[in-house]
């Protein structure tokens, strides 16, 4: 599957890339919002796996405007806020997390 992992810490994105890749999915890398709401508008990824707190455009802003092109887009929130499951009613991965927790997540949204 193609993924893209929108992630400001370049040491949990590389993390996720990684164990994304080895479970054999394809990963693009944004480090800020931006970015990720660019990639997320020219390519037609399975799973967008974004942080809620990153510069630019936050995950929830870029997750809204996906939404209005793609209202089907799978996304996954990961964010350093505790508290309920989810986040806006989506699937959210609280950090820190394991690789075993991603890839969990990544299958129950793409499963």
């Amino acid at each position: 599957m193609q993924m893209l992992v929108a992630e400001d810490n370049p040491a949990l994105a590389g993390f996720m890339a990684w164990h994304l890749e080895r479970a054999g999915h394809e990963v693009t890398v944004a480090d800020e919002g931006y970015a990720a709401l660019r990639l997320a508008e020219e390519h037609d990824y399975d799973l967008l796996i974004l942080d809620v707190i990153m510069p630019g455009l936050d995950g929830d802003i870029v997750a809204r405007k996906v939404r209005e092109l793609r209202p089907d887009a799978r996304i996954l929130f990961v964010t350093g806020s505790y508290g309920a499951h989810r986040v806006g009613g989506e699937h959210a991965l609280f950090k820190p997390f394991e690789p075993g927790d991603l890839l969990a997540a990544v299958d129950e949204l793409t499963g």
